[in-house]
């Protein structure tokens, strides 16, 4: 479950005439994307479609590249006014070359640059090869029945499968001595495996208790995933400055980012076998109750057992937790279906697994278990679709607090506890605009303020006031906006003179 939202993958479905486009975008670096997409009935109650993308593309610094190639088919099946089936899937691999992530520091200190600026960092510089890659294929499969049981009940059933794979070389540059402007380069060799399988069972009512009305959701999700690791371990590569200068470990027997050199080196860095599994079994209830046109309310309730089996080769790592998740939702419309008011409420979880804890020297591993991280969240906002629904405008403000992050001790980093709290706040704001016909205008602004809320004084990840780990810019703005094929033609044939231009002036 996502503090602040998920991500909604909508599948393109078939529908019942025939069509289809071919796209081809091309960009700098030697950015190409090319996509397919046909669509056919086969009869009156079957349809077919089938999207294909191609997409490659280099980087801008000195090594680095993605390819990538996407099968999505799909089927729907009207077997009757009330029954219905659709099929889809999912084929994508993906292979590519990153840089490898610049921690610049050891962690356990402070931190010695404030700033890129003061890192001395060259952004051209990718501190790996084109030799060194990782392949990310994943096959994804999901069936639906949808049945309307009569004028209020429908049924939706929904089975999904998914398999995914890590093959190959990530790493990652990690600080060194407190001072030192040398960093440690580190590199395991990945081989794992990702297996999901869910069922969820949906029943929805549209109905009225006297003259409010309800649209209730009842449901059922089982949830179980495999992960199966037989990568290697680290290893240490060699010593890098951000200004690209490079030590190697042994001048005798240097060390080069090639595959044979990299797999001489993980050759003697063992091998990381692991075979963890986990089940969630969750019931939701949640219900829209619409008490004037203007006015309506959600209530809702989730309750979810997690139950993690571990690691299949240690019987004591097993372990299982409760939580419930409740939302409240309002929404008033001062201007029927032009203007909306809207706040909400909602007490988020996260299943929490256990670790491995080790005394401060080291010795006595075992086995931890912590309760589910929580969050409360609260938003408010506004969202318009005015002028004949040629502008759409959606504003909210945010307040997200976490606790029960899992947080190392302040005498102990080989051991955890849960103190940690986390408080996101921010706005966000999106525009939407279709000023003439084929035209639309895309814009949107987010500013985000993310800060721990509680420290152990020895860890600056976890430091009072400061930003966790692996956050983003505070800011994002974006705009999106085709260009009219008229308009477009003048766009090409400037850039034709733009391009001959300097020819004719010499």
């Amino acid at each position: 479950m996502g503090y602040g939202g998920v991500i909604n993958v909508i599948t393109k479905k078939p529908y019942f005439e025939k069509g289809g486009m071919l796209s081809y975008t091309g960009g700098s670096f030697g950015l190409s994307q090319l996509t397919a997409d046909y669509n056919t009935p086969i009869n009156d109650s079957m349809a077919f479609r089938m999207v294909a993308d191609y997409h490659t593309e280099n980087s801008f610094q000195d090594a680095g590249f993605k390819k990538s190639f996407l099968l999505a088919p799909s089927f729907t099946y009207n077997a009757s006014q009330r029954l219905s089936f659709d099929f889809m899937a999912e084929i994508y691999h993906e292979e590519r070359a990153t840089a490898p992530v610049f921690f610049n520091t050891n962690r356990a200190d402070p931190l010695s640059f404030k700033n890129i600026e003061e890192l001395a960092l060259n952004p051209d510089l990718s501190f790996t090869s084109n030799d060194l890659t990782i392949k990310n294929p994943r096959f994804n499969i999901q069936a639906q029945m949808n049945y309307k049981i009569s004028g209020v009940w429908s049924s939706q059933t929904a089975i999904s499968r998914s398999v995914s794979w890590a093959d190959g070389y990530y790493g990652y540059i990690y600080g060194n001595d407190l001072g030192s402007n040398q960093f440690e380069q580190d590199i395991t060799k990945e081989n794992q495996s990702n297996r999901v399988f869910d069922v969820q069972q949906n029943f929805n009512a549209d109905f009225k208790i006297g003259s409010i009305r309800n649209r209730l959701l009842i449901g059922l999700d089982y949830f179980s995933q495999q992960i199966v690791n037989n990568g290697s371990g680290y290893a240490a590569v060699r010593l890098v400055t951000p200004e690209g200068d490079v030590i190697q470990y042994d001048d005798n027997h240097p060390v080069y980012m090639t595959t044979a050199s990299i797999d001489s080196l993980l050759a003697s860095a063992g091998n990381s076998i692991s075979n963890t599994s986990k089940q969630t079994y969750a019931a939701y209830v949640s219900d829209v109750i619409n008490f004037t046109p203007k006015l309506s309310a959600m209530l809702s309730l989730r309750a979810d057992y997690f139950d993690n089996k571990g690691e299949k080769s240690d019987k004591s790592d097993d372990f299982d937790q409760f939580a419930l998740s409740p939302k409240f939702g309002l929404v008033y419309q001062p201007v029927l279906d032009k203007v909306s008011l809207f706040a909400n409420y909602q007490n988020s979880f996260m299943n929490v697994a256990p670790q491995t804890v080790m005394d401060v020297d080291g010795k006595n591993p075992r086995i931890k278990t912590f309760t589910p991280e929580h969050a409360n969240q609260w938003e408010v906002g506004i969202k318009t679709n005015i002028i004949q629904n040629k502008l759409a405008f959606t504003a909210s403000y945010y307040d997200i607090r976490v606790e029960n992050r899992v947080t190392p001790l302040a005498d102990n980093i080989n051991d955890y506890d849960q103190r940690g709290k986390v408080r996101s706040r921010g706005v966000d704001i999106d525009i939407k605009a279709d000023p003439t016909a084929g035209l639309t205008l895309i814009a949107g602004y987010s500013h985000n303020k993310i800060e721990n809320m509680s420290s152990n004084n020895t860890d600056f990840y976890t430091e009072k006031g400061r930003a966790p780990g692996g956050q983003g810019p505070q800011d994002l703005a974006n705009f999106w906006g085709p260009i009219p094929f008229n308009v477009a033609k003048c766009r090409i044939l400037a850039l034709v003179l733009v391009a001959i231009m300097p020819a004719y002036t010499k």
